[in-house]
Order: C-alpha cells, then structure tokens, then sequence
C-alpha cells in the first residue's frame, strides 16, 4: 500500500473566535493597515472595547464572532460579525414586520 499523496497546497486555518483576546493586537491591525482607506471603526482597540464595555453584548443584543483564516500560524485574513438578536440599535427599526408576524404566529 503506497503513502497518501502530499499536497502543495497550503493549509489554512479557520477560527471562530467569541473574543479578540485570542487575536494579538498588532496582527489584526496590520491587515486593516492594508486597507486602501482603514476605518479606525474596525481597529482591534475599537472592537475590543465595544466589547468588554459591554455595548456589545448578549445583553444589547449584539454577540460577537471573529473570523480568522491563518496559514503557518500568520493571520491572512480577519472578518468581525455581530448575531444580532434584536432590533434595537438597527438603522431601519423593523418593529412593524415583528408584531405582524408574532400576530399571525409566525416566527420572526
């Protein structure tokens, strides 16, 4: 029986973190410096502290969630993503939408 075949291709890896905690500082902003126009809204500092201030939380409605993509332990790629799990704070309140389907059953 022969040996499987090895692959050039590189092996990334995907996380889903709850926290930057995990994430140093200088690696995710390094990616956002990369951005033809970086938004001071996406900094690690920002993300963090809109967290462990508690605006964004379960408790307001925004949980967060961090994708990374690493390749030899170097961060490549970084995304951060809110479950929203109401519709406050939402730019387009959608109140009207919710009652009409909780009035006719309806999960929303």
């Amino acid at each position: 029986m022969s040996e499987p075949e090895k692959s050039n291709v590189p092996d990334y890896v995907i996380q889903v973190n709850d926290t930057l905690q995990n994430i140093h500082t200088k690696d995710w902003n390094d990616l956002l410096a990369l951005q033809a126009v970086p938004t001071p809204f996406m900094r690690h500092e920002y993300l963090n502290a809109m967290q462990q201030s508690g605006c964004a939380s379960e408790q307001t409605g925004w949980v967060a969630r961090y994708f990374t993509v690493w390749l030899n332990h170097q961060l490549q790629a970084a995304c951060a993503a809110y479950i929203k799990s109401n519709s406050y704070g939402e730019y387009v309140f959608d109140h009207a939408w919710a009652n009409a389907y909780h009035q006719h059953g309806l999960p929303y």
